[in-house]
Order: structure tokens, then sequence, then C-alpha cells
């Protein structure tokens, strides 16, 4: 485990971290500077221990939000207001330099935005009071409620995407990846929360049969040229969930996509996996508690896909990795949340309290092989087996 202390770094600023590396950190700063809401797109070497300035800007409205994606070469910065305009902002990390710093307007008020890669970016938008009218002819004409623009970042225009599955879905539903080097989306459409599909199987009879869950798969560039040319969106469906079911996606490693599957007439709920490249599936483990753990849960680090078997004893926690985790290890139980476990041997937690003073947040370090803890007054964020403090 390598942790990275950089709380010495912020002072008196919002920090956001855009991407953690092996060789490199990249963040967002905002911050008064001589009278000025400014933001720096800053750059960490972690060999070096020592930041850089890739770009920063004076932010002239405080009212904007900023939305930031990392690529390769590139880092995208979204700024809206939840109005009918955005600004576009795509640097080269390496040099800073300024790729496109172009405006765009929409019909309706700004929903959400997902970069689909480093050249396009999907933006939705819902009705306002200024184009009500022309929402209401855009449903009857499409029977969708929301405008998804496709924005091309090389030819500085965007294509209108009129699909259910993309107008209709949460931005956090489209999910990029790759297979042998070309981009492709998952698009996920879940019906409710669990819960909610859960009530639907308890009341099926008074459903009708739209009660599904789909995900589906699709080349990226085949979306956009269906985009451009005005074409059907050409989708292949992975996995459907009718009422009797559940499938929701957890997360992906390096070769796998990975599901919760639920079958709910035999309370049945399993790990799935599907291999990206072959498109096999397999069941990775059953998430389905046994009568006798009453004081167990199943704990999945969706964001290194690692996953944990957690029971709860009278002083101490056992846990048992079971997702790219051998684990096996006791540890005290504290008042923290845990968060994850690096290298098989670091447990970390989470501890939030609250006084006069206002919020704090802590970090713990447990080591199992030789019971030490160590405790920091910091939030974390953890990439494979890099810690980094902020």
């Amino acid at each position: 485990m390598t942790v990275i202390d950089m709380r010495n770094f912020f002072h008196d600023c919002d920090v956001e971290l855009i991407e953690i590396n092996d060789e490199v950190i990249y963040y967002a700063e905002e911050k008064v500077e001589e009278g000025h809401n400014s933001l720096f797109l800053l750059e960490y070497n972690r060999a070096e221990q020592q930041e850089r300035i890739v770009a920063n800007y004076i932010l002239n409205d405080e009212a904007y939000n900023q939305h930031y994606f990392a690529f390769e070469n590139d880092i995208i910065v979204l700024m809206e207001n939840g109005k009918s305009l955005a600004w576009i902002l795509r640097i080269d990390k390496k040099t800073g330099k300024e790729k496109n710093f172009e405006q765009i307007n929409f019909i309706g008020n700004f929903l959400q935005c997902k970069a689909l890669s480093q050249d396009h970016i999907l933006v939705l938008t819902e009705e306002n009071m200024e184009h009500r009218k022309l929402f209401t002819e855009y449903r009857s004409l499409t029977g969708l409620k929301h405008i998804a623009y496709l924005y091309d970042m090389e030819e500085k225009e965007y294509h209108y995407i009129k699909d259910e599955r993309i107008c209709e879905s949460d931005c956090n539903c489209f999910i990029p990846y790759k297979i042998k080097g070309e981009t492709q989306l998952l698009v996920l459409q879940p019906y409710g929360t669990e819960r909610e599909k859960e009530h639907c199987f308890k009341n099926k009879c008074w459903l009708g049969e739209d009660v599904c869950d789909k995900v589906w798969t699709c080349d990226l560039e085949s979306l956009i040229y269906a985009a451009r040319c005005e074409k059907e969106i050409l989708m292949e469906v992975l996995f459907t969930a009718d009422s009797n079911g559940m499938i929701r996606y957890i997360g992906m490693d390096v070769d796998n996509m990975y599901f919760k599957a639920k079958h709910f007439p035999w309370n049945d709920l399993r790990l799935c996996a599907v291999e990206k490249e072959t498109g096999k599936r397999f069941v990775v483990s059953p998430l389905t508690l046994k009568e006798e753990e009453k004081e167990a849960e199943f704990w999945i680090d969706t964001v290194n896909m690692r996953g944990f078997h957690i029971t709860k004893k009278e002083d101490d926690l056992e846990i048992r990795g079971f997702l790219n985790s051998y684990l096996k290890a006791v540890f005290p139980k504290d008042t923290g949340c845990f968060i994850t476990c690096v290298d098989d041997r670091f447990i970390l937690e989470k501890y939030e309290a609250q006084s006069d003073q206002g919020e704090f947040c802590f970090t713990n370090i447990y080591d199992t092989r030789t019971n030490k803890k160590q405790s920091y007054e910091s939030r974390c964020k953890v990439k494979g087996n890099t810690v980094v403090l902020y």
C-alpha cells in the first residue's frame, strides 16, 4: 500500500480529485485568490512529490457548477448553472493547451452530463418556462420528456439523440469501457430503486409488462454515427429482468463487468460477472445471507471491485474477501464505516464527527498483521493500492 498525504497542499479551498494513476494525480481546486474566485487544474507528480499548475481560470459567476472528466490525454470540464447554456473546456494534460472553450446553448434547462470519450460529451436537458411550448411539441412528436445533445468537441457541433434508452435515463447509467482499444457503451435501464422493484414483484398482478430492468451494450462509434445521421441506434441486449427478478450494475475491473442479480420468488441474490471480450457469464458468489447470519453483510468496494463478507461479533468484526481478495481477518469493532481493504492487509475506515467548529472527517488505517491503527483527520480516496489523503 502507498499512502499519499496531500493535506499540506490544500488550504482554504474546495478540492476534487479527478484522476489517480501510477505516476500522477490530477485534481481541481476552487479558491479565492486576489479577490477573485479561481479554478486551478493541477497535477501532482508522485515520484517528485511536487505539484504543477496545468491551467487556471477566474470564475466570474459563483452559480456555476463544474463537472470533471479525465481521459488519456485530456481533462474535460463542463461548467453549468442549471439553465440553458454551458461552457465546455478541454485541456491537454501535459501542455495545459486549451483545445476547446465553447459556450453551447440548449433548449430547456441543463439536467445532467457525461463525457463518453475525450471527443464527445452527452448533455440532457429538461423543460423550463422559457421553452415550455417547444417541449410540448417535442413530447407530442417523440414521446420523450428530456432532450439529449451529443456534443462533438472536434467538429464543435452537437447532434440530437431521440432514443428513449438515452433520453429517459440517468447519465450515471452510461458506462464507457474498452475492448481491444475500441470504446463500448454500457446502457443501464433499471426500473426504479431495488426496493421499488421488489414492491413490483409483490404487487405484480396489478402491474403491466413494462416492469423490467434492461442492460444494453453498443459500440460508441455506431452511436455517434447514428446520432449524426439521425438513424436508429443499434444496441445489443445483455440482460433483462421482469417483475420476478432484478439486475443491477455494480462496477467493472480490467476483465469483467459485475452485476447483482436477484430472483424474488426464491429470495436468491447473487453477484454475477460478464467477461468483456468474450461475453461469457458466470456467478462470482451468492449474496444471500444465511438464517444464522443476522449480524453479517456483504460489502463491495465498487471503485476497486473488491468484495468482503463482514460479520459483527461482540467486540470484533470478522472479514473475509470473496471478490478479488483473499483477506481473512478479525479486528476490533470501531465507530468508523468500513471503506475497503488494500493489499489484503490494510483495512480502511471512515469516521465522521460534528462539533461546534463544524464537521470533521477521519480516515483510520488498521494493519491486520501488526494490529496497529493510524488515524488521520482527512478524507481519502483509494485507487488500486494507492490511498490519497486530502
